[in-house]
């Protein structure tokens, strides 16, 4: 049985879910681990205007010490901009923001995920569901730090594993046979 990882946060129009998962990387044939975070609204027919983020281990960190910086100091914005080029060539532009506020006694959290400048989905965050994401994040950035070699098949390659039982013969491996 194959368990994911994710959790998913609402607010009163949008939610955000937060996943561990996986990235091929086409030009190296590498399977790395990822953070995905995805926001969306929650009105019917608003499939197109979600937007996804995929974070590598060290982003996802930096995210969750963010929100730690942004609650120590009871107040701000904190970022993280993506700017990349698709497969049609189109430049593409997306952007976290991390809020945090406090007013009159009452605080406040809340992430926006935007794309160009088409898409855009807030979600207010109760300050636990802030602490959770956070603690995800940081949790989920040491998770994701793994990359594994796909052969041509589209089977993983693993690395060589000893055997119980199974003796060092000490002979000397070549360059060759070394899976990296």
């Amino acid at each position: 049985m194959s368990v994911e990882k994710k959790h998913t946060f609402f607010s009163k129009s949008s939610g955000l879910e937060i996943r561990l998962g996986r990235s091929l990387s086409p030009k190296n044939g590498y399977v790395q681990g990822r953070i995905f975070l995805r926001a969306f609204p929650l009105q019917q027919g608003a499939r197109e205007k979600q937007v996804t983020m995929m974070l590598n281990s060290v982003e996802a960190l930096k995210l969750g010490l963010d929100i730690s910086k942004l609650m120590k100091s009871k107040g701000g914005v904190q970022s993280l901009i993506h700017k990349y080029t698709d497969a049609q060539g189109n430049e593409n532009t997306t952007a976290l923001y991390l809020d945090y506020w406090e007013k009159d006694g009452r605080t406040g959290t809340g992430l926006t995920l935007s794309r160009n400048k088409d898409k855009r989905v807030s979600i207010a965050l109760r300050p636990i569901d802030f602490f959770l994401l956070q603690n995800l994040l940081k949790a989920w950035a040491i998770e994701a730090c793994y990359e594994e070699k796909v052969s041509e098949e589209g089977e993983e390659e693993t690395l060589p594993q000893k055997v119980e039982g199974e003796e060092a013969t000490g002979e000397d491996v070549g360059d060759d046979d070394i899976p990296f």
